[in-house]
């Protein structure tokens, strides 16, 4: 019969206690979770007039939905101004984590995905 001496089980339990406080502690005020690091997109797209995607020079991880989706409002903004009779040749449109360009094509459109902080002008070259 082994015989366990009251210190060590008090220890022990104290050891419990504060690994279970100290993990309430890390848990919820020491930053519990980080975040993967989000670069905005930068790159550029061709979509033809079917809402088919060509070529792209973004990275592979920016998702594909999305750049379906970004192609297709932008081939819709261009139809809609040819159905007007409008001569829109270049769309360009500013949010808060990204700005775009787009440019009407014959066959389609070329769409330029550009980060906050880099500014161009009308030639296309950064500031």
């Amino acid at each position: 019969m082994t015989r366990v001496c009251p210190e060590s089980r008090i220890r022990r339990k104290w050891t419990k206690q504060l690994s279970d406080a100290m993990g309430f502690v890390t848990r919820y005020f020491i930053k519990p979770f980080k975040r993967p690091l989000v670069q905005p997109p930068a790159g550029s797209f061709l979509i033809d007039g079917n809402g088919r995607i060509f070529s792209s020079t973004l990275p592979p991880a920016f998702p594909q939905e999305h750049l379906n989706f970004i192609g297709q409002k932008v081939l819709a903004v261009f139809t809609a101004a040819v159905k007007a009779g409008l001569p829109l040749r270049e769309l360009s449109v500013k949010y808060e984590r990204f700005q775009f360009r787009a440019k009407h094509l014959p066959s389609g459109a070329l769409i330029h995905l550009i980060p906050p902080e880099a500014e161009f002008n009308a030639t296309g070259v950064e500031r």
